[in-house]
């Protein structure tokens, strides 16, 4: 599926410019700048979560573990939250990538106790 890489609107196949950017659509988009804090480390996905809930209980219990990680989160807050991107969850989890197989580790362990 074609994005916006400014509005990060997702389009179907055949689309080739953004309805409200009017820019032309990327196959694919970019990984999201990280904070400051991880601008010169390689970061990876660790984790999809389907609400803020449950990503700042992932975020605190990897923090609460050592593991430094940051949330991107696709909602749209110019829509107070009601309109979100097309990707399947609310946001997602990232860590540095010496982190992330001990963060997933952790994440695992946490669906298995539910």
């Amino acid at each position: 599926m074609p994005f916006c890489p400014q509005c990060h609107a997702e389009y179907v196949e055949g689309k080739l410019e953004c309805n409200e950017c009017q820019i032309p659509l990327v196959a694919q988009l970019p990984p999201p700048d990280p904070p400051e804090q991880f601008s010169n480390t390689p970061t990876e996905v660790v984790y999809d979560a389907q609400d803020e809930v449950s990503a700042l209980n992932v975020k605190d219990i990897l923090e609460a573990n050592g593991i430094p990680v940051w949330i991107r989160s696709f909602e749209n807050v110019y829509y107070d939250g009601l309109m979100k991107t097309m990707t399947g969850c609310w946001g997602r989890l990232w860590a540095p990538v010496e982190f992330a197989d001990q963060a997933r580790a952790l994440i695992a362990g946490m669906d298995e106790a539910d």
